[in-house]
């Protein structure tokens, strides 16, 4: 089964650190992906899909496809590069895209290249892409890289208002009856990103069980969904969550 603490054996990749690295770039340069890279990309995008049945792809030097990206307001520039989360039209699959998604950008980040989430669409007719009737791109990760954080990045997080959440907004009932490992998950569940920001996924902690929810269901909220879990996952250290709303935790054994 597949599962991100693999990656840190075979590439030593340290998620927790990239959960922290992590930030959106919307304005990228002109460079190609290093072959390295684009090799590993290419080998985990492959295993991901045969594990899971959904038709990720890596799209790269298609600037004529990625720009501009309907839905993303023109706020990103210069994508030459993006990761497409192609899975069927139904909430599994869009968890699935937001999970397995978010493992690749935090990938990405601690390769060093840069990443940011975009629920827009694309020209579709300008790419050869493997679809088959009712699959849909759930979202797109535009990846490659970029100059520092910029002016436009740092308004734009603002306006959108990128400060995270306080965690007990993201959880029913009392902390101080809560097990270490669930505040750990909670706390790196509460920096995944969202769409808007919105960070509609609430955990609870009742008669020794962990559990999430949706509080809304609007268009993202299943990738978000998918997000989140992978977070908490990675802040929780010792288990996982069953697939779908109203999910439980399963401790690892």
């Amino acid at each position: 089964m597949y599962n991100y603490k693999d990656l840190t054996k075979k590439y030593d990749v340290d998620f927790a650190k990239a959960i922290h690295k992590r930030k959106s770039k919307r304005t990228f340069n002109d460079l190609p992906l290093k072959r390295e890279d684009e090799e590993i990309l290419k080998t985990e995008i492959l295993e991901i899909n045969r594990e899971t049945g959904l038709k990720i792809q890596l799209v790269e030097d298609k600037p004529e496809a990625l720009n501009p990206i309907e839905g993303s307001y023109g706020l990103l520039t210069g994508v030459r590069h993006a990761i497409l989360l192609i899975g069927k039209d139904d909430e599994d699959d869009a968890e699935r895209c937001g999970y397995y998604g978010e493992i690749l950008t935090l990938l990405c980040v601690d390769r060093g290249m840069d990443t940011c989430w975009v629920g827009g669409s694309i020209n579709k007719d300008k790419l050869d892409l493997d679809i088959d009737d009712g699959d849909v791109i759930h979202a797109l990760i535009a990846v490659g890289s970029s100059a520092e954080h910029s002016f436009k990045d740092s308004v734009i997080d603002k306006i959108m208002g990128f400060k995270e959440k306080n965690r007990e907004n993201i959880v029913e009932g009392n902390l101080h009856n809560m097990p270490s490992w669930f505040k750990e998950g909670l706390d790196v569940a509460n920096m995944a990103p969202s769409s808007l920001n919105q960070k509609p996924v609430i955990y609870s902690y009742v008669e020794l069980e962990a559990h999430v929810k949706l509080s809304s269901k609007q268009r993202y909220s299943y990738l978000d969904l998918g997000i989140s879990k992978l977070h908490f996952e990675i802040g929780a250290d010792c288990g996982k969550w069953t697939l779908g709303d109203e999910a439980s935790f399963e401790f690892e054994k």
